[in-house]
């Protein structure tokens, strides 16, 4: 677990820690996942420390490390996941359907805020400022999925909207222009909400 470091010193402590805890070839997602957390609460901290030199030995010396542990996992392991539960959602396209299981179970309108190009880490730095405006009676679920690849814009949104894997939206997978559709009709097909309360 990563915690808040204030120094120079704290920080390398806690670049040791997230050495030390990453997932192997073998691990499975949901070791990356965890290890996202980690990793991505370190690079908040690291740039909010604005040390030039922690920085050069992170990227330096700590990323590689990291992205070369992450490619051999995801040449391993990665093609697979689309076809797990979407329950806990493992992948994007598997958000929707946790949402409609949330529905179903509350009936209680749920919302999808997207935040297009926002990192993990960039959203840890960010969250408590967005999360203290919320409502009393609002409540919010934080977990981390797995984006399709390309992990570009069109294909990561259309496939979040859809609930559907990339094959099966190959004419516009350019293009976010069919993302309300797409929302419109995964709600409408999925539940039978009427399209003026999606």
């Amino acid at each position: 677990k990563v915690t808040k470091a204030s120094t120079t010193q704290d920080m390398t402590k806690l670049m040791d820690v997230v050495i030390s805890t990453i997932p192997e070839a073998d691990g499975s997602y949901r070791d990356w996942v965890t290890f996202s957390n980690d990793y991505s609460a370190l690079v908040a901290q690291l740039f909010n420390l604005n040390d030039v030199g922690l920085c050069n030995k992170f990227w330096g010396n700590i990323w590689p490390q990291i992205d070369e542990s992450f490619k051999s996992w995801f040449f391993t392991s990665y093609s697979g996941l689309h076809n797990l539960p979407p329950r806990p959602p493992v992948m994007v396209h598997h958000v929707p359907k946790q949402m409609e299981n949330w529905y179903k179970k509350n009936q209680q309108k749920t919302a999808l805020i997207i935040l297009d190009g926002l990192s993990v880490a960039g959203w840890k730095a960010i969250k408590e400022s967005i999360t203290k405006h919320l409502d009393e009676q609002a409540s919010y679920e934080e977990s981390a999925t797995l984006a399709w690849t390309p992990s570009s814009t069109p294909v990561s949104r259309q496939a979040l909207y859809s609930g559907l894997a990339p094959r099966f939206f190959e004419k516009s997978i350019g293009t976010t222009s069919r993302d309300a559709s797409r929302w419109q009709s995964f709600w409408e097909s999925q539940t039978g909400m009427l399209k003026k309360h999606i």
